[in-house]
């Protein structure tokens, strides 16, 4: 009998204690972290946290580039990544909530911790100019490390950008990236970051390279690229000239007599067309202006028809010249201004003959000018074909106005009671052609 009771009364208490532990129970289960993701042979599991907005790009760019990060880390075969929805289920049950401040290790790890995944993937994407800058880091979840660093300077759109995501993808996952090993491997691979920085580099470099290649090996781009260089210029000018000299009349005293003007009519007189070589340096002031500047020799013969006198012109000077290029290769149009410093040497009127003429003074066989300068203004139009790059032919039309007046010398009468005092004026031709031989560098 009373083993019975006893028995009732041991039943009764285990029943009150079972009941009363049941909430603790309860609670426990509800507070319990969630289990870790399956864990696959050979794989590491990983969780992508959305990448920050650096500079330039936008939330939306940012979330598809971190979706396509997560495809192209599952493709590579060697990380089982965790889905972005079941990421925000679990925090959210956890009472997680995710801010922009949580940026720095300890908050990732926590983070990790909270999924249930071995490492986990941060990093930012910003634009610089033209330039995407991905920096990417892995994180060890258990010993709460960088065990991964990618970053990649990318040019172009953000086209550009996915397309580098696999093998940004291929970087992530390498062998510094793998779960940590015991303590002397462990050593071992933390040494390795710099020599893979060191293989990384040159991923950049080649991505920058294949950009320029284009534009270095585009042959017509380069072919009509303006240039400096040198250019033999030969142009000939009409003969329509106005010239003519004037003759002042002194007694003994110095009183003005009087003056004769002898024009040079065609009727009389034959002129040469003006011949005018220059040698021009070309230099490039821009992508179409080219300031050229060098010698400039011009010469032009008037003769009497009936053979007594002729003058010879000879004029040195510097030519100066500001031209607008443009290559259509191998066509170039060239318009410019030019401005010539002109000295004249000499203008010498000679005899041809033992006639006497008017224009005979003291019976001597010549009547030397003296020299005189002036600056003289023109524009040039034309075109130039490209026999290559480096080697053209110009055509150009001128027009120039250039004007002297030069006093001479004095020359004493036969008997002494007067003399003469000579002056000159000369217009020279204004229209003309103009061929080139361009070498440019």
């Amino acid at each position: 009998m009373k083993n019975s009771r006893s028995g009732c009364v041991r039943l009764i208490c285990a029943l009150a204690v079972i009941l009363s532990s049941g909430p603790a129970f309860a609670q426990a289960s509800l507070n319990a972290a969630p289990p870790a993701a399956a864990k696959t042979p050979g794989k590491t599991n990983i969780a992508v946290i959305n990448m920050k907005n650096a500079s330039g790009v936008t939330s939306g760019e940012i979330e598809v580039i971190s979706d396509r990060l997560r495809g192209e880390l599952f493709n590579t075969g060697k990380v089982n990544v965790m889905e972005r929805d079941q990421m925000q289920e679990i925090l959210k049950e956890q009472g997680f909530q995710q801010s922009g401040a949580c940026t720095n290790e300890a908050c990732m790890v926590e983070i990790g911790q909270l999924l249930g995944v071995e490492q986990l993937v941060t990093g930012s994407l910003g634009k610089v100019g033209s330039m995407f800058l991905v920096n990417l880091r892995v994180i060890d979840v258990k010993t709460a490390k960088i065990v991964k660093v990618v970053s990649v300077d990318i040019k172009g759109d953000i086209e550009e950008v996915v397309g580098a995501l696999p093998g940004i993808a291929s970087q992530l996952v390498g062998p510094a990236a793998q779960a940590p090993q015991p303590v002397a491997l462990e050593k071992k691979e933390e040494a390795k970051p710099a020599e893979q920085a060191k293989e990384e580099k040159p991923a950049v470099v080649e991505e920058k390279k294949e950009e320029k290649a284009p534009e270095a090996t585009d042959e017509r781009k380069e072919r009509n690229k303006n240039r400096g260089g040198i250019r033999l210029a030969f142009n000939l000018y009409g003969n329509g000239v106005v010239a003519r000299t004037h003759v002042t009349h002194y007694d003994e005293y110095g009183n003005n007599k009087g003056t004769d003007v002898y024009p040079f009519p065609d009727s009389v007189y034959t002129f040469s067309p003006l011949f005018n070589p220059q040698l021009k340096f070309m230099i490039k002031a821009g992508p179409f202006i080219t300031i050229d500047v060098g010698p400039s020799y011009a010469y032009e013969a008037i003769e009497e028809k009936d053979n007594k006198y002729g003058d010879y012109l000879n004029v040195f000077g510097v030519a100066l010249g500001v031209n607008f290029v443009k290559r259509w290769y191998p066509v170039k149009m060239n318009i410019g201004l030019m401005v010539d410093f002109n000295y004249l040497l000499n203008m010498e009127e000679y005899k041809t003959s033992d006639s006497v003429s008017s224009l005979d003074v003291s019976g001597g066989d010549s009547v030397s000018f003296h020299g005189a300068g002036n600056v003289a203004f023109g524009i040039r139009a034309g075109a130039e074909i490209m026999a290559g790059k480096h080697v053209g032919f110009n055509l150009d039309f001128l027009f120039q106005y250039s004007y002297f007046e030069t006093e001479q010398s004095e020359y004493d009468s036969p008997d002494g009671t007067y003399y003469n005092k000579w002056f000159l004026s000369y217009l020279m031709p204004m229209f003309g052609i103009g061929l080139g031989v361009n070498f440019y560098f």
